[in-house]
């Protein structure tokens, strides 16, 4: 993982241009992914947005949205098998770049000291020093 700016811009775009202008093999020209199913365009949408704003656990969030729009896209014939795939490949580069959240730490409070029932007075008073320094 690199981290750097420049190598999400590039991953970003790579995907964008994988959801917008997929097209199919062949002599066929399919509908572009985006156009076929706007969900896709809404969920990239999403993940650019988080990424533009450095909310990093969010884009993951949208970009694992985006991948499984695109295999139900794929699997309900929506979209072709080379457009879930250049889709795919272009969201598992950009994830393989997000940085890595990492968790808040929340201080752990501390237990707090309990009196137990009639413990206030142990070891205190009768018989304590019962066989102690006796002549």
């Amino acid at each position: 993982m690199t981290g750097a700016p420049f190598g999400r811009a590039l991953a970003v775009i790579a995907l964008a241009a994988a959801v917008v202008v997929a097209a199919g093999c062949g002599n066929t020209v399919a509908t572009p992914p985006g156009e076929a199913v706007p969900a896709l365009s809404a969920q990239l949408t999403k993940v650019d947005d988080a990424l533009s704003a450095q909310r990093y656990t969010e884009a993951r969030k949208a970009l694992d949205g985006l991948i499984r729009r695109t295999i139900t896209a794929r699997d309900t014939g929506q979209i072709t098998s080379d457009q879930a795939n250049r889709i795919l490949a272009a969201a598992a580069l950009l994830a393989a770049d997000l940085p890595v959240s990492r968790p808040t730490l929340s201080p752990t409070p501390s237990p707090t000291p309990t009196e137990g029932k009639g413990n206030k007075d142990k070891n205190k008073g009768h018989g304590n020093d019962r066989g102690k320094n006796k002549d």
